[in-house]
């Protein structure tokens, strides 16, 4: 997981945004009549990736010989003191979980348009520590699956899987130590609804993979048909 520097343009960008919250979360300006979201200047400069689905991108070149998957899919690379840093601050720290949808949707968009949704029965968030979750209010990766169902018709099953503790941050952690950090605090629930299916799972931000692995193998030992993954940003 990334750590984000709290800088004073965010401090100061959070507050336009609660006391003002019609602008445009990438640099605050207000939004006009026909813009969604985000804003057009932003929209323009958002860098979506143009290799999101290759079979040999960097998620699935990180997974590789750790996590068995059919298809792995990010939306954007992650850069710091970029647009993207501040969409995802936004997204986690300041109640903006329709920025998830929003993003999922692009995503959702994109592999409907090359009609790779068809390869997907079920998607799986990664889920939050209860005792997270309910101080945010939502898990962000939550809101990224349901903008992918939104534009693929692929269902959305929270139901599967449970985080048991609160992980450390995995800043400065090597990826050994990540790995150690997050082994075992995934539990499959309810196992009937990802048995024989091929499950799509998602995160909001993949920097070494730790905890997709860690969730994916879980996953993997309920009897999937396939594994693939999504994330929302990718840090290079």
């Amino acid at each position: 997981m990334i750590q984000y520097k709290y800088t004073e343009s965010m401090l100061l960008g959070d507050l336009i945004s609660l006391f003002f919250p019609n602008v445009c979360p990438g640099c605050q300006s207000a939004l006009l009549r026909h813009e969604q979201m985000i804003c057009t200047v932003c929209r323009t400069l958002l860098p979506v990736a143009d290799d999101y689905a290759d079979p040999d991108n960097p998620i699935i070149s990180k997974l590789s010989g750790r996590l068995p998957l059919l298809h792995g899919f990010y939306l954007l690379p992650f850069l710091k003191e970029g647009i993207v840093q501040r969409l995802m601050h936004q997204l986690k720290y300041n109640n903006r979980p329709d920025i998830g949808v929003h993003l999922g949707e692009l995503l959702g968009q994109k592999l409907r348009d090359k009609d790779m949704h068809r390869y997907f029965d079920v998607i799986v968030p990664v889920p939050l520590h209860r005792s997270r979750q309910e101080r945010r209010g939502y898990n962000q990766s939550t809101q990224f699956a349901f903008g992918l169902s939104n534009k693929t018709g692929v269902v959305v099953e929270e139901r599967v899987v449970i985080r048991q503790r609160i992980s450390e941050t995995q800043t400065r952690k090597s990826r050994l130590e990540r790995l150690r950090n997050v082994e075992g605090i995934f539990t499959v629930i309810n196992s009937k609804y990802i048995a024989q299916k091929h499950v799509l799972l998602v995160d909001d931000v993949f920097t070494t993979g730790a905890t997709l692995e860690s969730c994916g193998l879980t996953l993997l030992s309920c009897g999937l048909k396939s594994l693939s993954v999504a994330t929302l940003a990718q840090a290079r």
